[in-house]
């Protein structure tokens, strides 16, 4: 019952992917309501909700992809301190990669810095065009997808093109996803999933 939201289309619904909902899943974390994004007068709700609606994503995946990157929120990539990169902030660990931890955070902020990510819109802003654009629109459009492309009509060449490395980053996603409809009591929706 919880493994299967790897498998949700990762489109956006507005019967039920409203900003009431994502506020409700965010309340135990580090994104909850009580204090702005950073670098914004916004709620991390009301960006998830506001850029899954006008980029056609899933504001509950953006939540949770976030989340499931982010942890507690204490990464460096996200602090908008680390220094030489003040004021740049990578929500999603896009090009965050390297073999030492100083070099991870500095190769995810340097490209956070060219792409002018200086608050926390603009990172989730671009971390979801990254997504929409190059794995969603593209084939790639469920959580599962994005880490073992095995769709055959898919934009790129079969087993290529992974979102992540974590193995079981699918199936602990669609359990966030899944505990997050819980919490809004949206288990009795209709969902589309793509097997």
């Amino acid at each position: 019952e919880s493994a299967i939201f790897q498998f949700e289309l990762l489109t956006y619904n507005k019967e039920y992917h409203t900003q009431n909902a994502v506020e409700m899943f965010l309340n135990n974390t580090f994104m909850n309501s009580s204090k702005m994004a950073p670098g914004t007068n916004m709620t991390y709700a009301h960006i998830f909700w506001a850029i899954g609606a006008e980029q056609n994503v899933s504001p509950f995946h953006l939540a949770s992809r976030v989340y499931q990157e982010q942890g507690k929120g204490t990464s460096q990539l996200i602090s908008g301190n680390y220094p030489g990169f003040e004021g740049y902030y990578n929500y999603f660990n896009v090009q965050a990669s390297g073999t030492t931890t100083k070099e991870i955070v500095e190769n995810g902020l340097a490209y956070a810095k060219r792409q002018n990510w200086n608050s926390a819109y603009y990172s989730i802003l671009g971390g979801t065009k990254v997504l929409a654009n190059s794995y969603i629109s593209k084939g790639q459009d469920t959580i599962y997808l994005q880490k073992y492309n095995v769709n055959r009509d898919g934009y790129y060449s079969l087993f290529a093109h992974q979102y992540m490395q974590n193995i079981v980053a699918p199936t602990s996603e669609g359990q966030t996803v899944k505990n997050m409809y819980s919490k809004v009591n949206a288990l009795e929706n209709t969902f589309v999933f793509k097997i």
